[in-house]
């Protein structure tokens, strides 16, 4: 019996405690200052109903809200009509919607307002842009005759694809009657990695330029080491070039295995003598190397090593330099000359490809 009590005593002072809050959140809830809060929690795209209820707020103080509120838009729409009278940069009063508006009324002061009338110019403008442009289109496809369906077009679209397989049995055909030049990819260990990837950049361009040659060489790399820094950054550049089905010849031997040391010539520019003329019977061999510090001749070395024939390109004959450049020319360079030179066999027109800036 006493527990019950007990019991009955601890209950009654929860209700009552709860009846206590109950109360006092009633009263407080009554009070203006909540209903500001809870006023300015609501979103935005709830005024018009904040504005039309009756229920937060007193007659008299909506209808007053409703005159402060209008009388702040007239002041608006005149502040707009002043700024475009001087030119300024702001909106049409027909373009501002009604999220506009609770955006404007807002914003307090007279520099808000304006940066916000410089936003709502900026979209204006640029829908009145796209009708112009939406408009002319039209106007243009109203006036362009209509094409009858299935009729064969004078100018076809030819895809990247096709023109890929196009260059490629161009190599192809090269490959069995074209004219060889050889790439010697044997200098990795006397360059630096910069070089090294700059000799892969310029290999890569090289075998583009040839490959959109219309009269292309038979393009050999020969002394191919694929661990090498200079084959595995031209390998990121052509993913495809180890495939057998690509138009590119590796070796991993050398020049003087695979072809003819009696055809064999190989341009540097450490030699003495000219190459006066092209000759179809010859294959020429181009070291694959770029050296930015100084010119050392590793490739006579290699030629009187394997007594091969050597020349360099009548650069001094053909043109003058100026003063401070040096005489060496990139890879892709040397085969742009070389093919020139094998299609027109002058040394005027292959020597073109020569940068001016080192010229005089």
């Amino acid at each position: 019996m006493r527990l019950c009590v007990r019991l009955d005593n601890k209950m009654f002072k929860i209700i009552k405690h709860c009846c206590l809050l109950t109360q006092n959140f009633c009263s407080h809830y009554q009070s203006s200052a909540l209903d500001n809060v809870v006023i300015r929690m609501l979103p935005r795209k709830f005024d018009v109903f904040r504005l039309n209820s009756t229920s937060s707020r007193p007659e008299n103080e909506l209808t007053n809200t409703l005159a402060e509120e209008d009388q702040r838009m007239k002041l608006i729409k005149i502040e707009i009509d002043l700024i475009r009278e001087k030119g300024g940069s702001a909106p049409d009063i027909n373009f501002i919607q009604k999220h506009h508006w609770n955006e404007l009324l807002l914003l307090k002061t007279k520099t808000a307002r304006q940066h916000y009338y410089k936003h709502l110019f900026s979209i204006e403008q640029t829908r009145l842009k796209r009708k112009l442009q939406t408009k002319e289109r039209e106007q243009r496809l109203a006036l362009k005759p209509s094409q009858p369906m299935g009729k064969v077009t004078f100018l076809l679209r030819i895809e990247r694809k096709t023109i890929n397989s196009w260059r490629n049995n161009r190599l192809f055909r090269a490959m069995q009657h074209g004219e060889k030049l050889i790439f010697d990819c044997s200098y990795d260990e006397h360059m630096t990695v910069i070089e090294a990837k700059n000799a892969a950049n310029q290999l890569t361009m090289s075998f583009s330029d040839n490959r959109r040659d219309r009269e292309p060489f038979d393009l050999h790399f020969c002394n191919v080491n694929f661990n090498s820094v200079t084959m595995k950054h031209m390998e990121r550049n052509l993913p495809t070039m180890r495939n057998q089905e690509f138009p590119m010849n590796l070796h991993e031997c050398s020049y003087a295995d695979v072809f003819p040391r009696e055809q064999l010539l190989y341009l540097t520019p450490h030699c003495d003598d000219d190459l006066t003329e092209y000759d179809p019977n010859m294959i020429y061999i181009v070291g694959a190397m770029v050296d930015k510090r100084v010119q050392s001749p590793l490739s006579v070395g290699k030629v009187r090593e394997l007594n091969l024939k050597m020349a360099r390109l009548p650069l001094n004959r053909y043109l003058k330099w100026g003063e401070g450049f040096r005489k060496f020319l990139t890879l892709d360079q040397m085969v742009r000359i070389m093919l020139d030179l094998k299609r027109t066999g002058k040394w005027e027109i292959a020597l073109q490809h020569v940068p001016k800036a080192t010229l005089k």
